[in-house]
């Protein structure tokens, strides 16, 4: 496009090749520490869990409130649903997996959502009908 490397990353990043490379190497070194730190947390509090029961919690909350979840996973089978959103899981560095379990993350704690005021659990679980 006749452009140069500077004038591309002034234009695409807002800042030379240089000032580039010194951003990405300090977002390394944040993420290295916060690794870390993630990791001496996880360890401190233990909170360690096998496969299994991951995919039994997220299948307990799939059958749970599938219903107020979105169509893309709403409809998924299960087992499909389940892998789907440990990838997911693991993408966001939610857990990391250690020799023998997974180590779940502190970030598990801080993701979180609501129903809106008109969901009723006790109309869409539990009592047959649904």
């Amino acid at each position: 496009y006749g452009m140069s490397l500077e004038q591309l990353m002034s234009l695409a990043y807002g800042m030379d090749a240089e000032s580039y490379a010194k951003e990405i190497r300090n977002q390394a070194v944040r993420y290295a520490k916060q690794s870390i730190m993630m990791q001496a947390i996880a360890d401190k509090e233990g909170l360690d869990v096998s496969e299994e029961e991951l995919d039994k919690l997220i299948r307990d909350c799939h059958e749970r409130w599938k219903d107020a979840w979105g169509t893309g996973f709403r409809e998924k089978d299960p087992d499909r649903a389940v892998q789907e959103i440990k990838e997911y899981m693991e993408e966001w560095m939610m857990f990391w997996r250690t020799e023998e379990e997974i180590r779940l993350l502190p970030m598990v704690g801080k993701v979180s959502g609501f129903y809106p005021d008109d969901y009723d659990e006790k109309d869409k679980v539990g009592d047959g009908d649904a």
